[in-house]
């Protein structure tokens, strides 16, 4: 089983732990031995530059790198790109936008599809009455009988 190291934007990053765990569970289900540098813990009053040090050493047990979406925002992700590239570690990149996947076009429009029905159900109700009123008058004009005065 490979194993492979989670590099991305940890500083300033508030969902950084969730992104670290999608990576880490997506690779379970790829049959990867994901290495998540977010879950380990240093003692109190570490330095970034002690973490770098952790995870360096944490990367080059590794057999590969999967760079997160932003690592390039990321001053500690572009070190350890640059010591996988510089160490002939293989270097995988999360997929920016899944554009051209059919499952997911077919999910946004689903997504979208749905929305707008529920949009459209929303205004009938509001506007049932009114949209009654103008299908019997539409009918009457159409059948040739006077319209119905309304008080």
């Amino acid at each position: 089983m490979k194993k492979i190291y989670i590099s991305g934007k940890i500083t300033n990053n508030a969902n950084y732990k969730a992104d670290f765990e999608a990576a880490e569970s997506a690779l379970k289900i790829a049959g990867f031995q994901p290495v998540n540098p977010a879950e380990e813990q240093l003692p109190d009053g570490a330095t970034w530059a002690d973490y770098m040090r952790h995870d360096i050493k944490l990367l080059c047990d590794c057999d590969a790198i999967y760079m997160l979406n932003g690592w390039r925002e990321s001053a500690g992700a572009k070190i350890e790109h640059k010591l996988a590239r510089d160490l002939g570690i293989e270097i995988i990149y999360a997929i920016k936008k899944p554009a051209y996947n059919a499952e997911y076009r077919r999910a946004q429009y689903m997504k979208k599809r749905e929305e707008t029905l529920k949009k459209q159900k929303e205004y009938d109700d509001q506007h049932r009455e009114e949209i009654n009123r103008k299908a019997r008058a539409r009918y009457r004009a159409k059948c040739g009988l006077k319209p119905i005065r309304e008080v």
